[in-house]
């Protein structure tokens, strides 16, 4: 099963939210995304913050304006306004419907003013704790965070992207730095579930343990753009032909994939997190569950090209024995107990603090329309095993290729 790192990084969330979106998303490469119940706790999702009622959408009010005041300190509509941007431009760049991303844009600018009255709360907090950072922790938390960049881009490349100057990253990388710091230091204490606890949870929500049938596969994509001539498109099929004789001859896989491959997964090898039915594109799917182990296939066609694909495993449907899921069940149930404690941090800073909501009458009230950056806030709920697909009525997606500097960003994996 695909694991996660039990550190989740907070400071990619709101500033830097577009910037992480783009150097290492939520889905992986063509995999639907997965529920969020393992991750720490987001500090961006405060819940219920403001006790005033949300109404009506009243005149735009103007940058220098505040929307909050948090112990006498304000923020103002345009800094909000700058979260809202950066987060509606990373859902354009995903392809996001216009229709949709105007109707996002109520619910983004109410849990952006949230997050951010959060931060000030914590980075005031942090402020009279004198939370510090070595120099040494800075550069070891910029190198691990450029590290996941896909192969090729640069720091420079993705803030360019979305907009971001270099002096305003290291400034809120900085701050975001303390908030992690000062949240670590106050579930440092939180231990793992005991045996007991964990046999009793898998027996609690056995139920929930069915695995459909699913497979590992890595695979090569020789991108087409959409409005391709015929010629590139017999240009880009000889060229994924010419990939697939090289394999067929017992060529390497991922030296292949790392040279060739415009996907974003090259930089692991091709390889991709394990789907089941239904979180691929049908040509796509289909190949790949039909295909045997270890056999390179035939070069498949999709919209977003030609695809040479190799499966490593294919798992019939079964149940999970608490075996395969002890791992997982453990890392879910200790960021559960981890959140829990972070959002009763909150609450008492909150409860300390002057937190005073201007004009709710213009603060945009909520769409119900789904986030797209920050991901949503881990939830009270069970945690799942990883290899427990979402339940999503969304359309299938497709392994994405690295698209041209005047495309959209595409998303490279973890």
């Amino acid at each position: 099963m695909k694991r996660h790192s039990e550190k989740t990084w907070h400071w990619a969330r709101w500033i830097l939210a577009a910037t992480a979106l783009v150097a290492f998303p939520l889905t992986g490469c063509g995999q639907k995304e997965e529920p969020a119940a393992q991750a720490d706790a987001d500090l961006s999702q405060p819940g219920d913050l403001f006790s005033q009622p949300i109404r009506s959408v009243a005149p735009e009010r103007a940058d220098e304006e505040a929307i909050a005041t948090v112990n006498g300190e304000s923020i103002t509509w345009g800094e909000v306004r700058r979260e809202v941007d950066r987060a509606l431009k990373v859902a354009e760049q995903r392809q996001v419907p216009p229709e949709q991303i105007a109707q996002m844009r109520g619910q983004v600018t109410r849990q952006a003013a949230e997050a951010l009255v959060v931060k000030r709360l914590l980075l005031g907090e942090a402020d009279q704790q004198k939370v510090e950072l070595t120099e040494q922790e800075i550069e070891e938390a910029r190198a691990e965070f450029t590290g996941r960049f896909p192969a090729g881009m640069t720091l420079e490349d993705a803030l360019a992207k979305q907009g971001i100057s270099k002096e305003e990253f290291d400034t809120e990388f900085v701050k975001e730095l303390r908030i992690n710091k000062l949240v670590e230091a106050q579930t440092a204490k939180i231990v793992e579930p005991t045996e007991e606890e964990v046999a009793k949870f898998y027996e609690d929500h056995k139920d929930r343990m069915d695995m459909p049938e699913t497979v590992t596969a890595s695979h090569i994509l020789i991108a087409v753009a959409p409005d391709a001539t015929e010629d590139a498109k017999k240009a880009a099929k000889a060229k994924a032909d010419e990939v697939r004789a090289k394999l067929v001859e017992g060529g390497d896989f991922a030296a292949l994939a790392k040279e060739y491959s415009d996907c974003p997964s090259k930089a692991r090898g091709g390889a991709l997190p394990r789907f089941g039915r239904g979180d691929m594109v049908k040509p796509f799917e289909d190949a790949a569950f039909a295909q045997k182990v270890d056999e390179v296939g035939p070069v498949v066609e999709t919209q977003f090209g030609y695809h040479i694909i190799k499966v490593g495993e294919h798992a019939e449907p079964h149940v999970m024995t608490l075996e395969e899921v002890r791992e997982d069940l453990v890392r879910g149930m200790k960021a559960q107990k981890r959140q829990l404690a972070v959002r009763e941090y909150i609450d008492g800073i909150k409860g300390k603090a002057e937190i005073k909501f201007l004009g709710a009458a213009s603060l945009p009230a909520p769409m119900g329309m789904p986030m797209m950056a920050p991901p949503p806030a881990a939830t009270e709920a069970a945690p799942a095993p990883d290899a427990e697909p979402a339940a999503s009525e969304a359309a299938p997606v497709e392994p994405e290729a690295e698209p041209a500097a005047d495309a959209p960003a595409a998303e490279p994996a973890e």
